[in-house]
């Protein structure tokens, strides 16, 4: 067996629902050739993504770290020029990346061409910003001339990502080629060939779509179907470009999304709640000879892991600052994953009605979420429960048991995970490159500092709860306060300046969250809660590396006494 690191290929479609599978029980979506290549390797039915929107999504895939530690927390963000993808450090090993489709990763502009330094260690390039036109879009290679794309877009990036493995495959040099299709994102438009695939009319629903909402949800889940078909086409022609070209051996091949779609369950369409139907997503890892074929993992997955797991898997060491767990032994003989549960968060740095429900809606605005087995809790930013599921007898999260007397037990658990995870996620890492470069977010929704940001409030951590006056006690009191807390970060212009004449995004202008609290206490306002939370938290970042550290060496020591028993490609997983 060569001891040459093995190829990646990554297909990673925008907002595609774990579900929307055959292989997943999906009884009308025809996906043959997923299908297939879930048959070739292993399908994880527990994966989630840290934060169920494109950007902060894409954000904590690339970097392995989450939303409220890059800063990259809405669609506006872009990812900072601090932070590392896990394409650099392939690349600094060796690796020819290439980056299809879109990006979403830079701010507003759309399409938008992103520059080479700001493509965060992708080298071929044939990609634009953001946007969702499939049909005569454009694309950006090098330079800011745009170019087109006939037809379908899929089927024109597929196009490039076979002419970008033809050209890579008589190499000795490994590759990385992330192709991110824009379906089945809105618009729902399906080319013609699948135009007319899927019926409204034949679309069963599960329970919890609502009666009144059943209509638009069988008319957009055939669409939406009618995209996932369209796309599998393209896998089929991905997976049979492999076989033609000899790399199928040596690639391991990742299909993933970013997030999922509501489709009407629970009322909802769309994304940014922590339903499973917006936070888990598809999971398929194929690599012959390595990953066992045709085997299923119920292991937790979260997108923050990608980047660890990767890295592993390829022989390259990841940036000490990631936040996700490697799960390279998972993939490569099974079992349970270390995973007890995934940490999920939403709405971040966004005013109260951000989550976009009606008004009796309990998710009001910015929220946490644990997903154990078991159960589904999410609670408000001062730590109260507003979901709550019991999923081993509501299995479609139809009976919101938060604030009542049954399944009390149940609640606890959650909490307590929700609060062990807050305290694993207070530590913000700072080694290694990481100090400074952890968010810096300015914009229109929000300007506080994430190098000191973290996961909860205080009132989930053990050091203390913010005192009651500065925590809104209804929706009229929490809007007030976003909006002074937030009003010069959204219309001061200085405030959304551009560094280096790049069209970099830079931090805002005003001082910190120490100076503001003492200027609205001078002019008799409330203390805004972000700057109470980020100075608590602040104070206290830099606490137990060495714990962390020692963690660290414990795994890799762990690792090295099982190099015996590896053989090939899997010594490069150290």
């Amino acid at each position: 067996m060569s001891a040459k690191r093995p190829n990646v290929l990554i297909i990673y479609p925008d907002q595609w629902r774990a579900d929307a599978l055959g292989c997943a029980g999906d009884p009308v979506v025809r996906t043959p050739h997923l299908d297939r290549l879930a048959r070739a390797g292993l399908r994880c039915t527990h994966a989630f993504v840290a934060n169920p929107v494109c950007t902060p999504s894409r954000g904590s895939f690339m970097t392995g770290r989450y939303p409220h530690a890059t800063g990259v927390t809405h669609n506006e963000a872009a990812l900072p020029q601090g932070e590392v993808c896990f394409a650099e450090s392939l690349a600094a090993a060796g690796y020819r990346t290439g980056y299809i489709g879109k990006w979403h990763l830079d701010g507003e502009p759309r399409p938008g061409f992103v520059p080479p330094e700001r493509r965060h260690g992708w080298h071929y390039w044939a990609a634009f910003n953001r946007g969702h036109r499939y049909y005569d879009g454009v694309y950006f290679r090098d330079t800011p001339e745009a170019l087109p794309t006939p037809g379908f877009e899929p089927d024109y990036q597929t196009d490039l990502a076979i002419d970008f493995l033809a050209e890579a495959a008589p190499g000795d040099r490994p590759f990385c080629l992330l192709l991110a299709w824009g379906p089945p994102h809105t618009p729902l438009e399906p080319p013609a060939r699948h135009r007319d695939t899927y019926q409204p009319t034949a679309m069963p629903l599960p329970a919890s779509v609502p009666p009144a909402v059943a209509e638009q949800a069988r008319a957009e889940r055939a669409r939406y179907y009618g995209l996932v078909t369209a796309l599998d086409d393209n896998v089929g022609r991905l997976l049979d470009a492999l076989d033609r070209l000899g790399l199928a051996d040596d690639t391991i091949v990742l299909f993933t999304s970013d997030h999922g779609d509501a489709l009407g369950e629970h009322g909802r369409f769309r994304k940014t709640i922590p339903y499973d139907e917006a936070t888990r997503v598809p999971c398929i890892v194929r690599w012959p000879g390595h990953v066992p074929p045709d085997t299923t993992t119920d292991a937790f997955w979260h997108s923050v892991d990608v980047a660890p797991t990767l890295l592993s898997l390829c022989g390259v060491a990841h940036p000490p600052q990631i936040q996700g767990v490697d799960l390279a032994l998972t993939v490569l003989r099974g079992g349970a994953g270390p995973r007890e549960s995934v940490y999920l968060e939403g709405c971040v740095a966004s005013p109260p009605d951000a989550a976009g429900g009606p008004p009796t809606d309990p998710l009001t605005g910015e929220w946490r979420a644990i997903r154990t087995r078991d159960a589904l809790l999410a609670t408000d930013l001062d730590g109260r429960p507003t979901l709550r599921f019991d999923l081993r007898a509501d299995p479609l999260a139809q009976r919101n048991l938060a604030g009542r007397p049954e399944g009390h037990d149940l609640e606890e658990t959650s909490l307590a995970h929700l609060r062990r995870e807050a305290d694993r996620l207070e530590i913000l890492h700072r080694s290694a490159g990481c100090e400074g470069a952890a968010g810096r977010m300015s914009g229109r929704k929000g300007e506080y500092d994430h190098d000191r940001s973290t996961t909860l409030s205080p009132t989930l951590t053990p050091s203390g709860v913010v005192p009651a006056r500065w925590r809104g006690r209804d929706r009229a009191a929490r809007r007030l306060r976003y909006e002074r807390a937030h009003r010069p970060a959204r219309h001061d212009a200085h405030d959304r300046r551009w560094g280096d004449g790049d069209g970099r995004q830079t931090s805002g202008q005003h001082g910190g969250c120490r100076e503001r609290l003492a200027s609205r206490r001078d002019h008799g306002e409330d203390a805004s809660r972000w700057d109470i939370h980020l100075l608590r938290v602040g104070d206290a970042i830099n606490r137990d590396h060495a714990a962390e550290h020692r963690r660290e060496a414990a795994v890799a020591e762990r690792g090295l006494a099982l190099g015996a028993e590896w053989t090939g490609a899997e010594r490069f997983l150290l």
